[in-house]
């Protein structure tokens, strides 16, 4: 397996379900649509997109792609919209057009399911309806926790990235699945520590962090399910 998936499928290795125990996970629909979330921030920390006027989201104008399918298919769409749209209203528009979501989101995941960090299982919900999930692999999964504790704990390599796949799990409640309630208030506080420094490599955290807000109040009228195994 690679050892660098990008923002977007690493928030969903992390998020996915994963044996033995087969829980901690976020429904599919969430799933999918916090992975669209985190696939439009990824593309303006590569900067294929940014903010623009009143905070609408503008593709950047040369056209270079992104490297992977699904990545360019929200520039794409993005930068062709007849009206413009804040993040929260991209969010609703994935949220209510399911089958989008799930293509945009099978092309971001895409390598992650070719090299095994994240396979699909087939279960019956009620003992009659076929239902299918992801479900990731704990050794990867593991890895990525692994860096958000050696980057926001243990005082290592902290990057846009890094503070962006903390602050996204914690708004889809799954930070608690795996640090204790100290470990995030002192992850919590080097996430501020972080958006505090004045550096020119900094000064977006802000801006994401409100981004992510954006993302949960836009699905806060129906609650995230967790799926059980």
């Amino acid at each position: 397996m690679q050892n660098d998936y990008g923002l977007a499928q690493e928030f969903a290795i992390v998020a996915s379900d994963s044996p033995p125990r087969y829980r901690h996970a976020l429904s599919r629909n969430y799933l999918e649509l916090y992975t669209v979330g985190a696939a439009i921030i990824e593309l303006v920390l590569e900067g294929y997109i940014h903010w623009g006027e009143k905070g609408y989201l503008e593709a950047a104008v040369d056209g270079s792609s992104t490297g992977s399918k699904g990545k360019d298919l929200l520039v794409e769409e993005i930068g062709a919209a007849r009206r413009p749209k804040m993040l929260k209203g991209w969010i609703g528009h994935y949220y209510n057009r399911a089958s989008k979501r799930r293509i945009v989101f099978e092309m971001l995941v895409e390598t992650a399911l070719e090299e095994g960090a994240i396979h699909t299982e087939t279960y019956k919900l009620l003992r009659m309806l076929p239902v299918t999930k992801y479900v990731a692999s704990r050794e990867e999964k593991d890895r990525i926790v692994r860096l958000l504790r050696e980057g926001l704990l243990e005082q290592g390599a902290v990057n846009e990235r890094t503070a962006a796949l903390a602050m996204l799990l914690d708004t889809a409640k799954l930070l608690k699945h795996y640090f204790s309630n100290y470990e995030q208030q002192k992850l919590k506080g080097s996430l501020e520590r972080v958006q505090a420094k004045q550096s020119d490599e900094w000064q977006r955290i802000g801006q994401i962090r409100k981004a992510i807000q954006e993302i949960e109040s836009s699905t806060s009228f129906v609650v995230p399910q967790r799926l059980e195994g």
